[in-house]
């Protein structure tokens, strides 16, 4: 059988402890430890399923299963793979996602399994590959021994970058100036840049609009809905600091202080997708970020405001 070879550092955004230091396991993948084929119609490759899938091949062995856009509209979640996993007495388990969804955000899940999630889809073909070289079949293609050993490291460590913040590829934005067609809205947001991505929060345990926290009390989220209460608490402080202000004062200070550099002292830059689908990054502009980052230290002593709703002899804080 050819020699294969597959040694790479991948990211992954799963809360989980390592497998066992020292210790490599068998590789396995759902596709090959399936029951029966016709229940190809449940999309096995999630591993949603435990009861599709044989135990025998799977027991003391990584699992390998497959991102489809079932994850993205919400009908699959990467804890139920971690059950699957857990119930069938895996070692573990690796999701490798085989085709990019623009605009997916891959958030942290808790899990109580060691789990990796490969979201870059040229590593995930580098593995798949390493599988396949790795696997031995018969003549009919079906596997008669697993060869491919993989573990799984420790789980998410922070790392500080003097390149933050950058604008969220998942961000809204501004008038597209690529849109010479002016087919989508051009509206002139957003108005302000504040903290969005991967934010630590409490989370209602009884939730069901992700199916990733359900029964968790706290979760980690990227979106709007971040952003937004880290806005609101500082217009609260600030409401606090000057009683009188209106709530266009304070969004004016908040504007006219926010910040356009990067912590390296250069100018902001913006995720996005180039036109073959890579995540690069970009000078960043009005359009991606409003008037900049919030700044609540400057923003509480603002210096000149504009108040939409009195004179201009009262516009000194």
């Amino acid at each position: 059988m050819q020699r294969c070879l597959f040694i790479s550092k991948i990211s992954y955004y799963l809360n989980a402890a390592a497998t066992h230091a020292n210790k490599s396991f068998d590789l396995v993948s759902v596709s090959d430890v399936l029951l029966d084929s016709s229940v190809m119609k449940y999309n096995p490759l999630d591993c949603q399923r435990p009861e599709l899938l044989n135990k025998n091949l799977v027991e003391g062995k990584i699992l390998l299963c497959g991102y489809s856009f079932n994850f993205v509209s919400g009908a699959a979640s990467i804890k139920k793979v971690c059950q699957t996993a857990k119930s069938l007495g895996a070692a573990g388990f690796v999701v490798a996602v085989e085709n990019s969804y623009p605009g997916t955000k891959y958030d942290p899940v808790p899990v109580s399994l060691p789990g990796i999630l490969i979201t870059d889809v040229s590593q995930t073909r580098e593995l798949i590959n390493y599988y396949n070289c790795s696997t031995k079949r018969d003549w009919a293609g079906r596997p008669t021994g697993f060869y491919a050993t993989a573990s799984i490291a420790d789980g998410l460590a922070p790392i500080l970058h003097n390149s933050a913040p950058q604008v969220a590829l998942f961000s809204s934005r501004g008038p597209d100036v690529k849109d010479f067609s002016f087919e989508d809205a051009d509206v002139l947001k957003p108005d302000i840049l504040a903290p969005g991505s991967l934010i630590w929060a409490a989370w209602a345990p009884n939730g069901t609009d992700e199916a990733n926290y359900e029964g968790e009390g706290f979760a980690m989220v990227s979106g709007t809905s971040m952003a937004t209460p880290h806005i609101a608490g500082i217009a609260a402080l600030m409401k606090q600091k000057y009683p009188h202000w209106s709530p266009a004062a304070i969004k004016s200070a908040l504007m006219t202080t926010a910040n356009t550099m990067d912590r390296a002292g250069r100018p902001l830059q913006a995720q996005q997708y180039s036109d073959t689908e890579i995540l690069m990054l970009s000078p960043a502009t009005p359009f991606d970020y409003g008037s900049g980052e919030v700044d609540p230290k400057a923003a509480l002593d603002p210096g000149l405001i504009l108040d939409a709703c009195k004179p201009s002899n009262s516009m000194k804080a």
